[in-house]
C-alpha cells in the first residue's frame, strides 16, 4: 500500500515538473520572443519578458525580417524594465523588439504604455504584413538632443482593433523606438501592457478624475489659505500652507499636462514641468516643517538650524534652476532625501508634542503618515518595485496633510477672529476695566513705594503723568539736609536686635512724617540717619527752601523728644542727633540702569553738608553761611570757623535756633 502511494506520489511530480517545464518553453520560446497561447485574456499581460534591444538605431518595420536574418550580432537582450543608462557604454536611443506569439481576436485588446522623461515611437504590426503597422507618438524621438522632443511621465493607450481585420496575423510585432537626451534616467521604464482596451481607457479616466479632483482641492485649499494669511499677516504658518498647496496643485497640473499632450514639450516647459515635478517633493515638506512653529509653538528648529534649512532649501533651488535637468537629475536622491529629512523632523516634533499632550497634534501625525505613504510609494515607482500608483495616491495622500493643515490654520483665525469680536463688542468694557487696573497699579505703586520717599504732593504728579520718575541728571540748585543719631550704634548693641529695630523703625517713620509735611525729599537711609533734600524733584525758590529745611529740622528735633519720653518709658536710653544744612548745586536725577537706578543727589553741596553735621554737636542744627544768608537774621548765630574733613578751605558756620514764626521776617542781608 505504502509503495503505491509512493509511486503514485513520484508520477505526479513528474508530470508537474513536465508541465511547468513545458509550460516555460511554450510560454517564453526564446530572446525577443513571447508566447501568447496559454495567456488568460481576462488578465492584463505584463510584457516583462526578454526584449531585443537595437542600441544607437531606430528600426522601422520593413527592416525587421533583414535585421533577423543578417544582423541578428547587433541585437542586444535587454530585460522589460531596463534602462539605457544601465549599460554605460550604449548610446541614449535604440529600439526594442518584442514578439508576440499566436496572436488572435484583437478586436477588443490594447497595448498600454508607461513612459517616464523621455520620448518614444510605438509600432505594433503583424509580421506577415509589416506594412499595415500602427503607430503612436509619444514625444518626438530623435539620434540627438536636437531632433528630439521629450514628455514627462505619462501613460498612453495603443488599440490593436484596426489589426483584427488582418486575416492571418502568424506573429505580432511590437517595434519600440526610444530617445532619452534630456534626463539622466534614460529607456523603457515600464514595460508595455496588454489586456482589453476598455480597462485600460477606464483606468486613463480615473487618472484623469483624479489629477482633476486633487487639483480642484489643491487650488481651493491655495485660495483660502492664501485669504487668510493676506487678512492677517502675521499668521505666516496660513502662507506656508498656500504655498505648499500651490506647489502641489502645479505639480499635478505638470503631470495632467503631459497625460493629455500627445507632443513632446519645449525646452522652457521641460526645464519648468521637471523643476516642480521634483521641488515639490521635497518644498511641501519643509514648508510644512516651517508652519509646525505656528500651529505647535515650541516645537521647531533653533534660529541656527532654520537658516542653515533655509540656505539649503534655497541652494538646491538655484542648483535646479540654473543647470540643466539631465545633470541635476543625477542627484535627485539627494532632493528627496531632503524632503524625507523634513518629514522626520515633523514626527520627532510631533512626538514630543503628544509627549507633552499639547492639543491639535493629531490631525497633523494623520497628515504627515498619509503623505508618508504617498512619498514611499512614489520611490517604489521611481525604484521599479511597482509599476504605477493606483488613483495617484500620492498626491492625495499630501493633498490630505495639506487640507489637514488648513482646518488647523483655519482654527487659529478663527480663534483669533472671534477674540476681535469679543473686543470689538466689548470693547469700551475691557477699555473701562484696563484703565481701572492701571488705577489700581498706580495707587499701588504710590502708596506703598513712591510715599515712602517722595513728598504726596511730588506723588500726585507722578502718578497723573505730569512727572516722570526717571529723570535724567541735571544740575539744581538746592538744599541738603543731613541728620544722624549719637551714639546708636553702641546703644543698639547693648540693647538687642529686636529693640533696636523698633525703635529705629519708630523713629524712621516720624521724620518721615516730619520731612514730607515740609515738601522735602527723603534721599535715602543712612542706617540711624537721613538724607533729606529740598528743591528736587519739586522745584522751590532758595529762600523758600532754607525756610523749609530750617522749620523742617526743628522739628525734627522736637519729634525726637517726644519720642524719648515713650522710649524712656520703655527702658531705652535717651537719643540725640545732630544735623547739618547747606545749600548750593548738585546734579539731582536718576542713577543706574535699567535693572536698578536711584534718584539722589551728588556733588560738592551734599559732601559739604554731611561733613558739617559731623562737627555738629548733640541736638544742635549746624548750617553754612551759604544757607545762613536766605535766613532771617535772628534765625542763625555765628558759631565758628571749621576745618572740615575733605574740605579744603575753612568754613564759617551758624548755629540755628529753633523755628519760631515770628523769626521768618525780616531776612538777613548778604554781607
Amino acid at each position: 500500500m505504502q509503495r503505491r502511494i509512493r509511486e503514485a506520489f513520484t508520477l505526479g511530480l513528474l508530470i508537474s515538473l513536465c508541465c511547468w517545464a513545458s509550460g516555460l518553453l511554450y510560454a517564453n520560446p526564446g530572446n525577443g520572443r513571447f508566447d501568447l497561447n496559454r495567456w488568460d485574456r481576462t488578465q492584463t499581460l505584463n510584457l516583462d519578458g526578454s526584449w531585443l534591444f537595437l542600441p544607437g538605431r531606430f528600426v522601422e518595420p520593413q527592416e525587421l525580417e533583414d535585421i533577423l536574418d543578417h544582423d541578428y550580432q547587433d541585437i542586444k537582450v535587454l530585460q522589460a524594465g531596463a534602462s539605457i543608462q544601465d549599460d554605460p557604454s550604449a548610446p541614449r536611443y535604440g529600439t526594442y523588439i518584442l514578439r508576440l506569439a499566436h496572436p488572435n481576436k484583437l478586436d477588443d485588446l490594447a497595448l498600454f504604455h508607461g513612459l517616464y522623461y523621455s520620448s518614444a515611437k510605438s509600432q505594433v504590426f503583424c509580421r506577415n504584413v509589416p506594412s499595415r503597422s500602427l503607430t503612436l507618438h509619444l514625444g518626438q524621438v530623435g539620434a540627438s538632443p536636437v531632433s528630439s522632443t521629450p514628455k514627462l511621465s505619462t501613460f498612453a493607450v495603443q488599440n490593436l482593433q484596426p489589426l483584427a481585420a488582418i486575416p492571418v496575423c502568424t506573429e505580432l510585432v511590437i517595434m519600440l523606438q526610444v530617445s532619452s537626451f534630456h534626463h539622466s534616467w534614460a529607456g523603457m521604464w515600464l514595460p508595455p501592457r496588454l489586456g482589453p482596451s476598455k480597462e485600460f481607457t477606464d483606468f486613463l479616466a480615473q487618472q484623469e478624475w483624479s489629477y482633476a479632483f486633487i487639483l480642484g482641492i489643491l487650488l481651493f485649499v491655495s485660495f483660502y489659505a492664501g485669504s487668510f494669511a493676506w487678512r492677517r499677516r502675521q499668521e505666516r504658518s496660513a502662507f506656508y500652507v498656500a504655498l505648499g498647496a500651490l506647489l502641489l496643485g502645479l505639480r499635478i497640473a505638470c503631470l495632467f499636462h503631459a497625460a493629455e499632450a500627445s507632443e513632446g514639450s519645449a525646452p522652457w516647459l521641460w526645464h519648468f514641468e521637471n523643476f516642480l515635478i521634483y521641488s515639490a517633493s521635497y518644498l511641501v515638506p519643509f514648508l510644512s516643517l516651517k508652519s509646525l512653529k505656528y500651529f505647535l509653538p515650541g516645537t521647531h528648529l533653533s534660529r541656527g538650524g532654520e537658516r542653515a534649512l533655509d540656505g539649503l532649501a534655497l541652494v538646491i533651488i538655484l542648483f535646479q534652476l540654473l543647470t540643466p535637468v539631465r545633470f541635476w537629475t543625477e542627484y535627485a536622491g539627494v532632493f528627496l532625501l531632503f524632503g524625507v529629512g523634513s518629514v522626520l523632523l515633523v514626527l520627532v516634533y510631533l512626538i514630543q508634542a503628544m509627549r507633552q499632550r499639547t492639543p491639535n497634534v493629531w490631525p497633523h501625525f494623520l497628515g504627515v503618515l498619509f503623505a508618508f505613504s504617498g512619498m514611499l510609494m512614489e520611490m517604489l515607482v521611481v525604484y521599479r518595485v511597482i509599476d504605477y500608483l493606483p488613483l495617484n495616491i500620492s498626491g492625495y495622500g499630501s493633498a490630505i496633510w495639506i487640507s489637514l493643515q488648513l482646518q488647523l490654520s483655519a482654527q487659529r483665525f478663527a480663534d483669533a477672529l472671534e477674540r476681535s469680536e469679543y473686543l470689538s463688542s466689548h470693547l469700551q468694557d475691557e477699555v473701562q476695566k484696563q484703565t481701572e487696573q492701571l488705577r489700581e497699579l498706580n495707587r499701588y505703586i504710590a502708596e506703598n513705594v513712591l510715599k515712602r520717599f517722595l513728598p504726596p504732593s511730588v506723588v500726585a504728579d507722578i502718578v497723573a503723568g505730569k512727572r516722570a520718575l526717571d529723570e535724567k541728571a541735571r544740575a539744581l540748585q538746592i538744599t541738603v539736609l543731613f541728620a544722624d543719631l549719637c551714639n546708636f550704634t553702641r546703644i543698639s548693641a547693648q540693647e538687642g536686635p529686636e529693640r533696636t529695630a523698633n525703635v529705629l523703625n519708630g523713629f524712621l517713620v516720624q521724620m518721615t512724617e516730619t520731612v514730607f509735611a515740609h515738601n522735602g525729599t527723603i534721599d535715602k537711609f543712612l542706617g540711624d540717619g537721613v538724607l533729606v533734600l529740598f528743591g528736587a524733584p519739586e522745584a522751590m525758590a532758595p529762600e523758600a527752601q532754607a525756610e523749609a529745611a530750617w522749620q523742617c529740622a526743628s522739628q525734627m528735633q522736637e519729634a525726637l523728644q517726644r519720642l524719648n519720653k515713650s522710649w524712656q518709658a520703655e527702658g531705652w536710653p535717651a537719643l540725640e542727633m545732630r544735623i547739618g544744612i547747606h545749600c548750593g548745586s548738585a546734579f539731582v536725577g536718576s542713577f543706574g540702569g535699567p535693572m536698578r537706578s536711584d534718584y539722589t543727589a551728588i556733588g560738592d553741596t551734599v559732601n559739604l553738608a554731611s561733613r558739617i553735621q559731623a562737627v555738629a554737636e548733640p541736638n544742635q542744627i549746624l548750617v553754612s553761611e551759604e544757607m545762613a544768608r536766605h535766613l532771617p537774621s535772628l534765625a542763625s548765630r555765628k558759631h565758628g570757623s571749621f576745618q572740615l574733613k575733605g574740605i579744603r578751605d575753612s568754613q564759617v558756620l551758624y548755629h540755628l535756633e529753633p523755628w519760631v514764626e515770628d523769626l521768618a521776617r525780616p531776612r538777613k542781608k548778604s554781607s
